[in-house]
């Protein structure tokens, strides 16, 4: 059993999961990540 094989319901689906990563590699500021993330809640 691979526990990294991705399914349609995966983390990486999930838009607060992949903003998370997208601030913490930097790609967007911290007030884009908060605006960002207070549309998608």
């Amino acid at each position: 059993m691979n526990k990294e094989k991705k399914t349609s319901s995966s983390d990486d689906d999930d838009p607060l999961i992949i903003l998370k990563k997208r601030f913490a590699k930097g790609e967007i500021t911290k007030k884009q990540y908060e605006n960002m993330k207070s549309v998608l809640e």
